[in-house]
């Protein structure tokens, strides 16, 4: 439980990195006149405040309906899609939770979620957003393009996806050519186990976590919230659950093989 634990701390500060690596690229922040879990635009001058928060903290913000900068009006991939969530937090307490996809929809960041038990309701869902925001203000966002150079070495990253790295074993060095990219075997006594897992799951909150169930209603697991965005443990199990490449990955270590599930988790 230890070990799991330290990795937990890793993992945290690995995706902290990663997740201000990812915000760096991006150069606009737009935000929604309306959010889904309330009725009416800007409700509780919500939106607003979103805006206001992003702005605070150096980024480049605008409504979705107002005039886009030219660029961004071109490419709607220079932006990222902000959101505001309504998460159950707890007895007369509102939760809410910012996340921020990509022009395809794919989640780049999602924050802590933010409590408030103010008794006025515009005052909760301002302090909810406000504690919510500071996960968000934490990463220092400061705007860094992307290189030309750089996107043709994402390029050849593309072309490497799908190959597992395997624990405790390094790879020899990657040979390359004009025409092809050649991958040497890997060879390691704890090869871990690789499981494609299809059936779609569900996660319904519950107290500081997630529990799982499967399209029968039948309990799978629960996951426990830590530190880390997106790194959950598995409660009863040497496991976690972390969120790699866009896809949910149940991890655990029984001390002489590493097991791997990709999952499809709908929260």
């Amino acid at each position: 439980m230890r070990k799991l634990l330290i990795l937990s701390i890793l993992l945290c500060f690995a995706f902290k990195a990663e997740s201000q690596t990812e915000l760096n690229n991006y150069k606009y922040i737009v935000v929604p006149l309306q959010y889904d879990f309330l009725k009416g635009q800007d409700v509780y001058r919500l939106n607003t405040l979103t805006k206001f928060l992003f702005k605070k903290s150096e980024f480049d913000v605008y409504f979705e309906k107002q005039q886009l900068p030219e660029d961004l009006f071109k490419d709607r991939c220079l932006a990222l899609y902000a959101d505001v969530k309504n998460v159950n937090g707890g007895f007369r307490k509102m939760g809410l939770e910012i996340t921020l996809r990509d022009c395809k929809g794919e989640l780049i960041f999602k924050s802590d979620v933010g409590k408030s038990g103010d008794n006025n309701h515009e005052k909760r869902h301002q302090s909810a957003l406000r504690n919510a925001f500071e996960s968000i203000e934490a990463l220092n966002y400061k705007f860094e393009p992307i290189l030309k150079n750089e996107l043709k070495s994402t390029e050849k990253i593309e072309e490497l996806k799908g190959i597992e790295e395997v624990v405790e074993s390094k790879p020899e060095a990657i040979i390359e050519s004009e025409n092809k990219i050649e991958i040497p075997s890997i060879k390691s006594e704890k090869e871990p186990i690789i499981e494609e897992k299809e059936n779609l799951l569900m996660a319904s909150t519950i107290d500081n976590g997630f529990q799982i169930v499967d399209q029968n209603n039948n309990d799978v697991m629960v996951l426990l919230s830590t530190a880390a965005v997106g790194v959950f443990i598995v409660k009863g199990e040497d496991a976690i659950v972390f969120k790699e490449n866009g896809k949910w990955v149940y991890s655990a270590n029984d001390g002489d093989v590493v097991l791997r599930k990709i999952l499809s988790i709908k929260f």
